[in-house]
């Protein structure tokens, strides 16, 4: 997810950060536990009160912005890359650098030691799949998820292209884990 400020927004930016983030999906637990850790995250990092705006989907969230109705907002680029490109948003931070967008910088880039979430896709298969099938899926899915055509198509759609191997999603996956029990005990909603 990104955070995209109103071009009138007052935040000057990380520290300063002080946005209001909406759980825009209308979707329920899956995309609004996504904001709760992009918010706990900032606001760990920067000390920024960050406050959570509910809207039932992208369309009310996004008018709300441009609307002048909210500071700031946690949107897929995709969503907003006509508006940002156009100057009536601001691109504030972002959970990877984006070709097309190298002025809206990510966590680390701004001197912070941990990075938003982001939102990722991945196959999965059942345990006790022989070996050979398994070398075979793996062979197809790095095929695709490295061809360059399949990449300018999602990019279009503002998602980003990228491949890990079994062993490193595992090891993303359990230290994403980590991550967001962290910050859920933080936030008081787990013990």
């Amino acid at each position: 997810y990104d955070f995209i400020l109103s071009p009138s927004g007052t935040a000057g930016g990380p520290p300063d950060l002080s946005v209001v983030i909406g759980d825009v999906s209308g979707k329920g637990v899956p995309a609004g536990l996504v904001m709760v850790m992009a918010r706990s995250i900032l606001h760990s990092l920067t000390g920024a009160g960050l406050t959570m705006v509910p809207f039932k989907g992208g369309a009310p969230g996004i008018t709300a912005l441009l609307g002048g109705h909210v500071e700031g907002g946690a949107f897929s680029l995709g969503a907003l890359s006509s508006h940002v490109k156009s100057g009536a948003v601001r691109g504030m931070v972002v959970s990877h650098s984006f070709p097309g967008f190298p002025d809206i910088p990510t966590l680390p880039r701004l001197g912070y030691r941990q990075n938003l979430l982001g939102v990722w896709a991945a196959f999965f298969a059942p345990a006790g799949v022989p070996a050979d099938v398994t070398k075979t899926l793996v062979a197809a899915i790095e095929k695709v998820a490295k061809d360059p055509a399949v990449a300018a198509k999602l990019v279009s759609f503002g998602i980003l292209q990228d491949y890990a191997p079994p062993e490193k999603l595992v090891a993303e996956i359990r230290e994403e884990h980590r991550t967001v029990e962290e910050l859920a005990k933080k936030a008081g909603l787990v013990k």
